[in-house]
């Protein structure tokens, strides 16, 4: 029976990865879960499966968490040193990390360096140190599985290939709730809205990156780390349906690519089982049903932070890390309704064009040029 550790147990990954677990009762068992702040989720996933772990972020909740796993043989932990050690542990075998945004790149630097099996669904690691990532994965021997649905159809069509025949990577994108709207349009979008997605389930953060294709560009940063592809072998179509995950072209003209319901359970549960195939079927999903497939061209016009995004990964330095900064920002800032939708990649631009493009080759740089990028946003928005 293999351990499993959920980072984000609470969240959406971490609720369909329960699932997962659900349904593999004789294969896994969960040796740690962790949240941010949700411990009356967290106390429940605790109650139900008994991980021999349970961790809260919030240090503060701790006495709290501790209060109330009173009785259980569950261990209470907190903090970021807490989340490191689970990813770390060596009783562990598989690490499931639903972390969202860059406070997933800790812990899974240190699974890495324990030598784990990383499924991974938190793109931002790969997106600000996908360098540093792929040196520690090689140098101890780890072994990260994309959970995210296009680099895990992509994983799926590789599994079996000769990677020298692969001509290109197609990554396909839903074009979010917002596909169809003018430019004018776009400004008076509500983060309601933008949070209306047409085919996906996702936390809120996931979802304003869908709807900006931010989310697309950072999976073109991940497939070329993932995938060890060039910038200009990969490509982004649009296909609003959200069937075809992704598809990969061979040196032969040969297009495969990945079809299924528009859910995580699917690529969590492959993940888990280490690129295998497993038994249950989650979403019972009838092709019979597919009347068509569309496909379209991205508008890098009306959606320029996507463009903005591939930029930056292509340019390197520090450029991923002050756009996934300032990203963050910009989305935290229209979802608390203090700038329009169309201000995002105004936000993105204006940090790129103000943070000096310099070499960043350790966690401490990349954690400067975050903060720094922060401070620049938080200034700036107090002059206006």
């Amino acid at each position: 029976m293999k351990k499993v550790t959920i980072l984000g147990a609470t969240g959406s990954i971490g609720t369909q990865g329960l699932k997962v677990i659900d349904a593999y009762r004789e294969d896994f068992s969960l040796f740690g879960v962790t949240a941010n702040k949700n411990i009356d989720a967290l106390v429940n996933i605790s109650i139900k499966y008994s991980p021999i772990y349970a961790c809260i972020a919030d240090e503060s909740l701790y006495l709290e968490l501790k209060d109330r796993l009173k009785g259980t043989n569950v261990m209470p932990m907190s903090g970021s040193e807490g989340i490191n050690e689970l990813a770390s542990a060596k009783e562990n075998d598989i690490i499931l990390s639903g972390l969202v945004g860059s406070v997933g790149l800790s812990p899974l630097l240190a699974a890495l360096k324990a030598a784990k099996i990383i499924a991974l669904a938190n793109k931002e690691p790969l997106v600000i140190a996908g360098d540093i990532i792929v040196k520690e994965e090689k140098l101890h021997g780890a072994k990260i599985i994309p959970v995210d649905s296009e680099p895990s159809a992509v994983y799926q069509i590789l599994n079996g290939e000769n990677k020298n025949r692969v001509k290109k990577i197609i990554l396909t994108a839903s074009g979010g709730p917002l596909k169809d709207l003018s430019i004018k349009e776009l400004e008076k979008v509500t983060p309601s809205q933008a949070l209306n997605h047409p085919t996906w389930k996702m936390g809120k953060k996931i979802t304003i990156d869908s709807a900006t294709l931010v989310n697309k560009g950072f999976e073109v940063i991940e497939a070329h780390y993932l995938f060890d592809t060039m910038y200009k072998d990969i490509e982004i179509i649009i296909h609003p349906e959200s069937t075809i995950h992704s598809m990969v072209e061979f040196a032969d003209g040969v297009i495969m690519a990945q079809l299924g319901a528009p859910t995580m359970t699917t690529p969590i549960q492959y993940a888990l089982l280490e690129g295998k195939r497993g038994i249950t079927n989650f979403n019972n999903f009838d092709i019979k049903k597919l009347t068509k497939l569309t496909f379209e061209e991205p508008d890098f016009e009306k959606f320029p932070s996507l463009s903005l995004t591939i930029n930056a990964g292509k340019e390197g330095k520090n450029r991923p890390v002050v756009l996934n900064a300032a990203n963050t920002f910009a989305v935290n800032s229209f979802l608390a309704k203090k700038i329009k939708f169309t201000d995002i990649p105004k936000i993105i631009e204006y940090a790129l064009e103000n943070v000096e493009n310099v070499a960043c080759n350790s966690i401490d740089e990349i954690e400067y040029f975050d903060k720094l990028t922060t401070k620049i946003l938080t200034n700036k928005r107090k002059e206006l």
